[in-house]
Formats: C-alpha cells, structure tokens, sequence
C-alpha cells in the first residue's frame, strides 16, 4: 500500500496496513521529513530524491491539468516554497504513476469527501488513476463490503 502520510485517512489506512503486514506499507512524502513523527515505514520515497529531468512521465501527468503547471513550473525551477503545492501534487501522482523508483499502481483505494466529491489531493490522484487506467474505489463501495463481513 502506498501512503501520502497525511493526516485522516491516509494515517488510519496506513495503521491498518502496519497492524496486518508492515512490510506492505511505502510513504511516499512531497519532500524528506514530512510528517516524519506519523511515517509507520522505513520505504519512503521523497520528491528530495528524484531527479525531475529523467523523470519526465512524473512531471507531464502532474502537469496535464492547465492550473497546475504554473505550480509544476515553479518547482521545478527550484522556488520550492513558492510551488509547495506543487510538491503534493507531484506526490500525489508519483502514488500513482511509474518512475524509475516507484512501479505503476495496480489499484487505489480512496477515502473521498462525498460532499464535494473528486476534489482535493484525492480528486488530483483520482485523475491520475483514470489517465493512467488504474482502476480504484472509494469507501461508497469498500463500506458496503464491510457490512456483509
């Protein structure tokens, strides 16, 4: 399973994951140290880390969406602080996508705001996962699967 270490769902699946088999569990973090007190793994791969020239597949999809490539822009140009967002949306697609570190998803697992659906972090990473045809489901259809147990 594949974690963003943010705080609410991703911190609860990820706890889940850890109770059952912690070796199943990899963070990935917008940059080294994020959250680092709530990281229930030593497999973390950081934005820090990457080399952003070779990892050109990573960039195009974070990009794709006009709103976003200003951000993508100015991070990559090195004005982090200015482009932080940029890094949890690079983040949020390096959860999905295939760079030299991370292989492609197989499967998402989403907790999703159904008040104002598909929006957010989570909404970026849904879109990733239809770009990227990595089938996923939200708690709409995993809470009815609890139900029946």
């Amino acid at each position: 399973m594949r974690s963003g270490n943010a705080q609410g769902a991703d911190e609860y699946f990820s706890k889940g994951v850890c109770s059952v088999h912690p070796a199943r569990l990899q963070v990935i973090l917008p940059y080294k140290g994020h959250r680092k007190t709530y990281a229930m793994t030593t497999d973390q791969v950081s934005l820090d880390n990457l080399d952003m020239v070779k990892e050109a597949d990573l960039v195009y999809y974070t990009s794709k969406n006009r709103k976003n490539k200003g951000l993508i822009d100015l991070y990559l140009q090195g004005k982090k602080s200015v482009g932080i967002k940029a890094a949890y949306l690079l983040r949020d697609t390096l959860k999905v996508t295939v760079t030299s570190t991370v292989p492609k998803a197989d499967f998402a697992l989403f907790y999703d705001d159904l008040t104002n659906p598909g929006t957010g972090g989570t909404g970026h990473t849904m879109q990733m996962c239809d770009e990227l045809k990595v089938p996923y489901i939200d708690q709409r259809i995993y809470f009815n699967w609890i139900k029946k147990v």
